[in-house]
């Protein structure tokens, strides 16, 4: 084969972004559409319609508002009770068939949102079309049995039917077609030879870690993980009335505040049509959808913050892990300087990166490769919390090259993060002379090209007079993510992003190709 192998992953992690960013659409359709038919459902059933509307009808004449204001509301009311008594009173089957259909979604976003799992990506096609192809056909025949000279209550609930169904018809077929498309052209790098197939690079088998003896949870980790539970039930139970407004009128809100974005179109077009340019009704609602918009603004950061404590108290209790038995499969080794212990990279999850917090990159190589074995590495001397991601074995300085010795010679794959030091050159020269170049994959932190090139320049020492020093001479490392040996050459993995997507994608068409022959790789 030729001395250096270039492959660039950029076009396939764009894929598997665009597809994140879609499911999280579908997720918060589905939750929308599901939340509030299920919830229509519930009321219907337990015969509490006629109940509710009477208790919102009481509200208004209490709030005193002006005639025009309280016949305003009433109609609303009215026509929302005309709405669900008539939707399911005649159509209940296919509004359980529409909540399966957003389950399904849920479900489907849970198992594989944050995976390159291409079989669960199509099963997800299959609820949306559904719910795609329900409102789509709800939508026409409503606009066929329209009667606009029916009564005004009537005319006023079917009419807004219309709109619901065009609201959630139009971006379903738009989610569906385009989730379709990026399917379509996962499955076509699926089949490449230079992609890998997904089941082969996670599927496991056995039970690869085990610990001597049970031990109980670090008091303090214990105490932090119960106190962040004990906080998070207080709230729902002390807040439940609350927190279901928020999450079922926070989404809707939101997007009624971006539709704001469309008032200058319509302005522009009263103006041009002789009408009022700005009239009360079409700002009148802005600050109750501002408040429910905080409501759910509130819901995540709470959520957030439990989850950065949960964290915390998680490497309380990693202090506490016994040591570290392999059972039927060789451990996966992480080598790498102590200052690349905080190296992160972009996340793929929104709310991460609008708090422009970086994921770490052991992490992300960790939740790829754990499945392959046990990840093991070495812990950094005097550190009083282990990091999340590699198991610790925490040596004395008279130990550790021993240890890592002996893990290198048995370790399946071995990762190392490019670094600058020299304890990373002597353990790239231990892996040259132990013999297993071959299952080595380097790794390169997010940095720029310069910084790229002065951990490759270190690495490229420990290459001296070793089969690889020409090779290693003639790489471009621009854009590398990943390089790993084959034969007497290289193969590099690059990509023009270096998001959390890419790191992704390099690393399972990295490890799977370091398990085929030289003569399959070039095929």
């Amino acid at each position: 084969m030729a001395d250096t192998t270039i492959l660039d992953v950029s076009q396939y992690a764009r894929l598997w972004r665009g597809v994140w960013w879609t499911q999280h659409l579908v997720m918060l359709l589905a939750l929308v559409v599901g939340g509030l038919l299920l919830g229509a459902v519930v009321v219907h059933l337990t015969d509490s319609l006629k109940a509710v509307a009477n208790a919102q009808i009481e509200e208004v004449w209490r709030r005193g508002l002006d005639d025009a204001r309280r016949e305003q509301e009433l109609m609303t009311i009215a026509t929302l009770y005309t709405i669900v008594r008539d939707v399911l009173g005649s159509h209940l089957l296919t509004v359980v068939l529409i909540i399966t259909a957003s389950l399904a979604l849920i479900g489907t976003y849970i198992l594989g949102c944050r995976t390159f799992r291409l079989q669960l990506l199509t099963v997800h096609l299959v609820p949306l079309a559904v719910v795609a192809v329900v409102f789509a056909m709800s939508l026409t025949q409503l606009v066929r049995t329209y009667n606009p000279d029916g009564s005004r209550v009537q005319t006023l609930a079917d009419a807004t039917l219309i709109v619901i169904c065009v609201a959630i018809a139009a971006p379903s077929l738009i989610l569906l077609i385009v989730q379709g498309v990026l399917a379509w052209r996962l499955w076509r790098h699926h089949l490449r030879p230079e992609l890998a197939p997904t089941h082969l690079m996670t599927r496991s088998f056995g039970r690869n870690l085990a610990i001597s003896r049970f031990r109980m949870p670090s008091p303090a980790g214990g105490a932090i993980h119960l106190g962040v539970l004990g906080v998070v039930v207080g709230l729902v139970l002390l807040f439940f009335d609350w927190l279901i407004q928020a999450l079922v009128g926070g989404p809707i809100s939101l997007l009624l505040l971006f539709s704001l974005a469309l008032q200058p179109v319509n302005m522009l077009y009263r103006a041009l049509t002789g009408q009022t340019v700005i009239r009360f009704e079409d700002f009148s609602e802005v600050p109750l959808d501002i408040q429910n918009s905080s409501r759910l603004v509130v819901v995540a950061v709470v959520l957030i913050a439990a989850r950065a404590v949960w964290r915390i108290g998680t490497r309380f209790n990693l202090r506490q892990r016994d040591a570290i038995i392999l059972k039927d499969k060789p451990p996966v080794l992480l080598l790498r300087s102590f200052v690349d212990d905080v190296a992160g990279i972009p996340p793929n999850a929104l709310i991460p990166r609008l708090l422009w917090r970086r994921k770490r990159l052991e992490e992300t190589i960790g939740a790829e490769l754990t499945r392959a074995g046990p990840f093991v590495a070495i812990g950094k001397p005097g550190e009083r919390l282990p990091q999340l991601g590699a198991h610790r074995l925490y040596v004395g300085d008279a130990d550790w090259q021993q240890v890592v010795t002996s893990y290198i010679t048995r370790a399946e794959p071995i990762i190392l993060i490019a670094g600058t030091t020299t304890w990373v050159q002597w353990e790239l020269s231990n892996i040259a002379a132990l013999g297993r170049m071959n299952r080595l994959l380097i790794v390169f932190p997010r940095s720029t090209d310069a910084e790229r090139t002065a951990r490759w320049q270190n690495l490229k020492l420990a290459l001296d007079g070793t089969p690889w020093s020409m090779a290693a001479d003639a790489i471009d490392i621009t854009g590398a993510l990943a390089i790993f040996m084959q034969a007497e050459g290289f193969v590099v993995i690059r990509s023009r992003a270096a998001h959390e997507s890419d790191y992704q994608g390099a690393l399972r068409v990295a490890t799977y190709l370091m398990g085929r022959r030289p003569e399959q790789l070039c095929s």
